[in-house]
Protein backbone atom coordinates (compact mmCIF):
# COMPACT_ATOMS: atom_id res chain seq x y z
CA UNK A 1 0.00 0.00 0.00
CA UNK A 2 1.42 3.48 -0.53
CA UNK A 3 1.04 5.83 1.83
CA UNK A 4 2.75 8.94 -0.14
CA UNK A 5 5.42 10.96 1.39
CA UNK A 6 4.95 12.33 4.59
CA UNK A 7 5.41 15.87 5.70
CA UNK A 8 6.85 17.35 8.72
CA UNK A 9 7.32 20.92 9.49
CA UNK A 10 9.32 22.60 12.75
CA UNK A 11 9.85 26.29 12.70
CA UNK A 12 13.55 25.22 15.12
CA UNK A 13 16.28 24.39 12.77
CA UNK A 14 18.19 22.30 14.82
CA UNK A 15 15.29 20.18 15.81
CA UNK A 16 14.96 19.66 12.07
CA UNK A 17 18.44 18.69 11.81
CA UNK A 18 17.69 15.69 14.79
CA UNK A 19 14.83 14.86 12.57
CA UNK A 20 16.77 14.13 9.13
CA UNK A 21 18.97 12.25 10.89
CA UNK A 22 16.31 9.63 12.29
CA UNK A 23 14.43 9.86 9.28
CA UNK A 24 18.11 8.85 7.61
CA UNK A 25 18.46 6.50 9.98
CA UNK A 26 15.25 4.26 9.60
CA UNK A 27 15.60 5.20 6.05
CA UNK A 28 12.64 7.26 5.61
CA UNK A 29 13.83 9.61 2.95
CA UNK A 30 11.88 8.57 0.02
CA UNK A 31 8.67 9.06 2.53
CA UNK A 32 9.29 11.99 4.81
CA UNK A 33 9.84 15.45 3.85
CA UNK A 34 11.08 17.91 6.38
CA UNK A 35 10.30 21.82 5.79
CA UNK A 36 11.30 24.81 7.79
CA UNK A 37 8.77 26.80 9.38
CA UNK A 38 5.95 27.98 11.55
CA UNK A 39 3.13 25.40 12.26
CA UNK A 40 1.42 25.28 8.62
CA UNK A 41 2.95 27.87 7.04
CA UNK A 42 5.62 25.66 5.37
CA UNK A 43 3.26 23.38 3.41
CA UNK A 44 1.34 25.48 0.83
CA UNK A 45 4.66 26.73 -0.84
CA UNK A 46 6.05 23.23 -1.09
CA UNK A 47 3.03 20.77 -1.93
CA UNK A 48 0.48 20.17 -4.41
CA UNK A 49 -1.29 18.76 -1.34
CA UNK A 50 -3.53 21.26 0.32
CA UNK A 51 -5.30 19.13 2.82
CA UNK A 52 -4.24 15.68 5.03
CA UNK A 53 -6.08 13.03 6.42
CA UNK A 54 -4.15 12.98 9.47
CA UNK A 55 -2.06 16.41 11.54
CA UNK A 56 -0.14 14.87 14.56
CA UNK A 57 1.37 17.78 16.07
CA UNK A 58 3.45 18.52 19.40
CA UNK A 59 3.03 22.23 20.14
CA UNK A 60 4.96 24.06 22.90
CA UNK A 61 2.08 24.08 25.60
CA UNK A 62 4.07 25.43 28.73
CA UNK A 63 2.65 27.98 30.60
CA UNK A 64 4.51 31.57 31.87
CA UNK A 65 4.32 30.05 35.01
CA UNK A 66 5.20 26.41 34.47
CA UNK A 67 8.07 27.76 32.43
CA UNK A 68 9.53 29.81 35.32
CA UNK A 69 9.02 26.59 37.72
CA UNK A 70 10.47 24.32 35.57
CA UNK A 71 13.35 22.31 36.34
CA UNK A 72 17.37 23.86 35.13
CA UNK A 73 18.01 20.33 33.06
CA UNK A 74 14.77 21.29 30.70
CA UNK A 75 15.37 25.01 30.14
CA UNK A 76 18.67 24.22 29.97
CA UNK A 77 18.39 21.60 27.66
CA UNK A 78 15.05 23.12 25.37
CA UNK A 79 14.91 26.44 23.49
CA UNK A 80 12.52 28.53 25.04
CA UNK A 81 10.25 28.55 21.82
CA UNK A 82 9.73 24.99 21.95
CA UNK A 83 7.99 25.02 24.88
CA UNK A 84 6.43 28.21 26.10
CA UNK A 85 3.04 29.15 24.56
CA UNK A 86 2.01 32.37 26.39
CA UNK A 87 0.75 33.15 29.51
CA UNK A 88 -1.42 29.89 29.44
CA UNK A 89 0.12 27.30 27.34
CA UNK A 90 -2.83 27.85 24.71
CA UNK A 91 -1.27 29.59 22.25
CA UNK A 92 -0.43 27.42 19.58
CA UNK A 93 -3.41 25.52 19.69
CA UNK A 94 -5.57 28.53 19.72
CA UNK A 95 -3.75 29.71 15.96
CA UNK A 96 -4.43 25.67 14.90
CA UNK A 97 -7.78 26.28 15.93
CA UNK A 98 -8.45 29.12 13.51
CA UNK A 99 -6.28 27.37 10.86
CA UNK A 100 -7.21 23.93 10.82
CA UNK A 101 -10.22 23.80 8.15
CA UNK A 102 -7.83 24.78 5.85
CA UNK A 103 -5.67 21.60 5.96
CA UNK A 104 -7.60 18.91 7.54
CA UNK A 105 -9.77 16.94 5.35
CA UNK A 106 -13.61 15.90 6.12
CA UNK A 107 -13.01 12.43 7.88
CA UNK A 108 -9.59 13.73 8.95
CA UNK A 109 -8.33 13.10 12.53
CA UNK A 110 -6.02 15.97 14.08
CA UNK A 111 -3.80 14.25 16.72
CA UNK A 112 -2.25 17.07 19.30
CA UNK A 113 -0.26 16.53 21.92
CA UNK A 114 -1.38 18.45 25.28
CA UNK A 115 -0.09 19.79 28.67
CA UNK A 116 -1.11 17.61 31.71
CA UNK A 117 -4.31 19.55 32.78
CA UNK A 118 -5.19 21.38 29.56
CA UNK A 119 -7.75 18.35 28.36
CA UNK A 120 -10.98 20.72 28.63
CA UNK A 121 -9.57 24.19 27.43
CA UNK A 122 -8.04 22.56 24.63
CA UNK A 123 -11.13 20.37 23.60
CA UNK A 124 -13.00 23.23 23.77
CA UNK A 125 -11.05 25.52 21.41
CA UNK A 126 -11.68 22.61 18.85
CA UNK A 127 -15.38 22.21 19.72
CA UNK A 128 -16.18 25.85 19.23
CA UNK A 129 -14.90 25.46 15.69
CA UNK A 130 -18.01 23.61 14.73
CA UNK A 131 -15.67 20.99 12.71
CA UNK A 132 -15.42 18.21 14.52
CA UNK A 133 -17.45 15.26 14.88
CA UNK A 134 -15.78 14.03 18.25
CA UNK A 135 -13.11 15.64 20.36
CA UNK A 136 -11.66 12.95 22.88
CA UNK A 137 -9.26 13.46 25.47
CA UNK A 138 -6.35 10.58 26.46
CA UNK A 139 -4.56 10.17 29.64
CA UNK A 140 -0.92 9.11 29.98
CA UNK A 141 0.48 6.60 32.61
CA UNK A 142 0.66 8.77 35.06
CA UNK A 143 -3.38 9.27 34.31
CA UNK A 144 -2.40 12.77 33.02
CA UNK A 145 -4.49 15.10 29.93
CA UNK A 146 -1.58 14.06 26.68
CA UNK A 147 -3.64 13.89 23.61
CA UNK A 148 -6.61 15.67 22.14
CA UNK A 149 -7.87 13.43 19.70
CA UNK A 150 -10.11 15.22 17.09
CA UNK A 151 -12.23 13.77 14.13
CA UNK A 152 -13.72 16.35 11.45
CA UNK A 153 -17.09 15.45 10.45
CA UNK A 154 -17.03 14.26 7.13
CA UNK A 155 -19.00 16.09 4.07
CA UNK A 156 -22.35 15.09 3.56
Amino acid sequence: MDLGIASATDICDVALTVAARNVAKYELTECVQLLSGDLFEPLVPHLDVTQWDLIVCNPPYVSAAEYEALEKNVKDYEPELALRAGDDGLDIYRRIAAQIDQYLKPDGVLLLEIGYAQGPAVRELLEATELFAEVTVEKDANNNDRIVTAKRIAEA
